[in-house]
């Protein structure tokens, strides 16, 4: 975990500060990212005209003008990451964790996902929007693939023949790190894909259980929460990508910005989900002295460099 750990912004929670964080670096080849700002387009304003003109001055040089590369969409097949984000459903990895996701691709990590379900059963959208709303947010922060399984909305739950596909997608990804879902969430979906990943994580380790792939063994698995409020094992310092985040939910148009559910519609919890992502950031950025934050939980991880595992910027 800590050889992982980039030392920029991953905070345990015995560690709060007064004083923010300093600022993450530079996105490399962040012009590719949707919705960042374009530069200015328009001509510098030019000199005076007409007779009181000065006849010795300069010409203006006019800007230069970049375009912008939109970013690639993500691949449908699976490849080798660094970090693997596997979610019950469309939209759950951006709830938890998106702030963090844009992170890590500034950092220059790679990353997978691999969602669940598509999603079907939810009242707003449908699932080939969702898909597609998807494939946007993961453009934000630049995953090399997203995959979906298609197991059936409301219908995942822990087996050894699912356990053993999901370990076998890990061992061809062979992430140093897994994310998934908090297992105490209301969310009856939430909850089995925790037990799910984690029996995937440790059927992937097991050196005789013959998948297809060779055996692979995780840094740590870690998880996030989507519902409920936690006590975090951790939290990262998402001040300077907490608007990556918001883009990323935004893109999932049908179910945070469109007012799509039907007028009798009853929420079960959230139902403006870009506030509450808010106020959840604010509070967990609280807790470790800067303004926004995300949470995670984790089991007993190891670490190597404790110096560099709790630097803080």
């Amino acid at each position: 975990m800590a050889d992982f750990a980039p030392g920029r912004g991953v905070h345990g929670t015995q560690d709060a500060q007064d004083e923010p964080a300093g600022s993450a670096a530079a996105e490399p080849g962040s012009q590719g990212t949707a919705g960042t700002g374009t530069p200015g387009t328009g001509a510098a304003p030019a000199g005076p005209t007409g007779p009181q003109a000065n006849p010795h001055a300069e010409p203006r040089a006019e800007p230069e003008v970049k375009a912008q590369v939109a970013a690639p969409a993500p691949a449908a097949e699976p490849e080798p990451v660094d970090v693997l984000v596997i979610g019950a459903h469309p939209d759950d990895a951006e709830i938890g964790m998106g702030g963090t996701l844009v992170k890590l691709h500034r950092l220059g990590y790679r990353i997978g996902l691999i969602d669940l379900t598509r999603g079907e059963l939810g009242s707003k959208g449908t699932p080939e929007r969702r898909a597609q709303e998807a494939a946007a947010a993961a453009r934000v922060y630049g995953a090399r693939f997203r995959l979906n399984l298609h197991l059936g909305d409301n219908r995942v739950e822990d087996s050894p023949a699912l356990g053993r596909k999901l370990a076998a997608l890990i061992r061809r990804c062979r992430p140093r790190l897994v994310f998934t879902h908090h297992g105490d969430d209301r969310h009856p979906d939430h909850r089995g894909a925790w037990a799910l990943v984690r029996r995937a994580v440790f059927q992937a380790a097991l050196r005789n259980l013959d998948l297809g792939e060779p055996y692979h063994l995780v840094d740590a698995l870690l998880f996030f929460p989507v519902n409920e409020w936690v006590e975090p094992s951790f939290v990262v310092d998402i001040t300077d990508t907490f608007e990556g985040k918001l883009q990323a939910m935004r893109a999932f148009a049908s179910q945070f910005v469109e007012p799509t559910a039907p007028i009798d519609h009853k929420y079960f919890g959230v139902e403006d989900y870009l506030e509450a992502a808010t106020v959840r950031a604010r509070h967990y950025g609280l807790r470790i002295g800067v303004r926004y934050g995300e949470a995670f939980l984790a089991d007993a991880v190891p670490v190597a460099d404790p110096v560099a595992a709790f630097r803080r910027g």
